[in-house]
């Protein structure tokens, strides 16, 4: 069972959540992530399947934070359908393919599970240095769109189920520097995709069995004692994440984005080397 203060913690992580989602676009799963061991492990998630749990519920988190995010662009006219379906056909596509086969199994440890983390936020972190300091990535736009959306929805798939990070800090840099667009339609574009394929995902996830079954409200590896208190923060986060990036230039929205891909690195590697 969950105490009263533990309840608290998730509620809070989903507001922090869902106010990144609409802040930077990426979706919450940067901060779930922190706090979803401690509270799966409080609801009985055996170790060997406790990746799997935290990437499920971390991608329920995102999906309701992306949703609410998106909700708040679509009112303010800010919101690029043709493009957000587009990238995110493909990162369904790619996420359902490696849930199945690899994510879901026995194969994916909790210690591969921090490992993917760590790698991912790192290789996002490089790129959007490179491409704030000396654009070495791509030195033009890339010429045709349509097949780099396909590109990059196909990365943010394979990202978001292998981190449970929702896919939003992969798209975001692969939009700006494969497309040199700016931070705000970046950002649009990803929390829409995010959307999009997290729900995908989350229902594969509800579809699917785990091998050991929890007695505690839950379908599939979706666990609503936690899933729920941390969608519900959400509801606040999100839309004022949206209002207040409105508010500020798109400079200070990329120094925040790399203060917290620091954070999470740091975190997840004190957890592994913990865990070894």
């Amino acid at each position: 069972m969950l105490s009263n203060a533990l309840y608290f913690w998730i509620a809070l992580a989903g507001l922090g959540g869902g106010f990144l989602a609409g802040f930077l676009g990426i979706g919450g799963g940067i901060i779930y992530i922190l706090i979803l061991p401690v509270a799966l492990e409080h609801t009985g998630v055996p170790p060997s399947e406790l990746a799997q749990y935290i990437i499920a519920n971390s991608i329920f988190g995102t999906a309701a934070a992306a949703l609410f995010g998106s909700i708040a662009l679509i009112r303010n006219k800010d919101f690029y359908w043709q493009d957000v379906v587009l990238v995110g056909v493909s990162a369904i596509a790619t996420s359902y393919l490696l849930l199945f086969t690899f994510v879901n199994t026995p194969l994916y440890s909790k210690q591969f599970f921090d490992a993917s983390v760590i790698i991912f936020l790192s290789l996002i972190l490089l790129m959007t240095f490179l491409w704030s300091k000396t654009k070495v990535l791509f030195n033009q736009p890339v010429r045709n769109t349509n097949i780099w959306y396909v590109i990059s929805g196909g990365i943010s798939g394979a990202v978001s189920v292998l981190s449970g990070l929702g896919g939003g800090t992969i798209t975001v840099p692969l939009l700006r520097s494969g497309l040199h667009m700016d931070i705000k339609q970046a950002k649009s574009i990803s929390l829409g995709v995010i959307f999009i394929m997290s729900t995908a995902i989350t229902i594969f996830n509800m579809i699917d069995q785990p091998k050991d079954l929890l007695e505690i409200g839950r379908v599939g590896y979706i666990v609503f004692p936690v899933s729920v208190p941390l969608s519900l923060g959400v509801l606040v986060g999100s839309p004022l994440g949206v209002w207040i990036a409105n508010k500020i230039s798109s400079r200070i929205i990329s120094y925040i984005f790399v203060g917290f891909l620091i954070l999470v690195i740091l975190r997840k590697a004190i957890e592994l080397i913990t865990s070894a």
